[in-house]
């Protein structure tokens, strides 16, 4: 039986290699005839707002109060049409948000994909289930974009029309009262 810190680290590997598999989740074209339907209005204004910049969606004020800590803003393209900004207090990484400017539908079911197959996988017993759970399936959150959860341990998402947000905020105090009000004010200048 592994140890709680050991399964920690195996989630979150597991998560990663799902996510960067692809979706390939049957439970997938279900939910296709419903997101073509949004993807035709979100294609249009997804085309108008193109790739952007990161670090214009938060400003360092902001991530300075949440993180409780003066911050540096540093923005990187990831390629394609990702780019990323990470808010740094000194050379220390408190925050990072990686913008998917499109594809952002297709990026959240692989995610999705990925925390499903890291909990079939991690579960050596039911008993074993509710420590699983709280390591890969994070809390959806309610009236945020299209879709939204936070998670403590792993990315927090936001989607919104074709967009995803995904925060990293394992080092920001109280994350979990900070991600809301950061990630509205993320949306608010998309």
């Amino acid at each position: 039986m592994l140890v709680p810190g050991i399964r920690t680290v195996v989630a979150l590997a597991l998560v990663g290699f799902a996510a960067c598999m692809g979706s390939g989740d049957e439970g997938a074209a279900d939910e296709g005839e419903a997101i073509a339907t949004a993807s035709t209005t979100a294609e249009a204004s997804s085309e108008r707002r193109s790739s952007g910049d990161a670090c214009a969606l938060l400003t360092e004020q902001e991530v300075s109060a949440a993180a409780g800590v003066a911050v540096e803003a540093r923005g990187d393209s990831k390629g394609g049409n990702t780019t990323s900004c990470s808010w740094y207090s000194g050379e220390t990484p408190v925050l990072q948000l990686d913008v998917t400017w499109q594809g952002g539908r297709e990026e959240w079911s692989m995610w999705s994909a990925g925390f499903g197959l890291a909990a079939t996988l991690m579960a050596e017993s039911e008993a074993d289930r509710p420590m699983v759970d709280s390591i890969v399936k994070p809390g959806p959150v309610a009236h945020l974009g299209d879709q939204a959860f936070f998670s403590d341990i792993v990315p927090s998402f936001v989607l919104k029309d074709d967009i995803l947000l995904a925060f990293m905020m394992q080092l920001v105090p109280d994350a979990d009262t900070h991600f809301e009000p950061l990630a509205r004010k993320a949306l608010s200048r998309i």
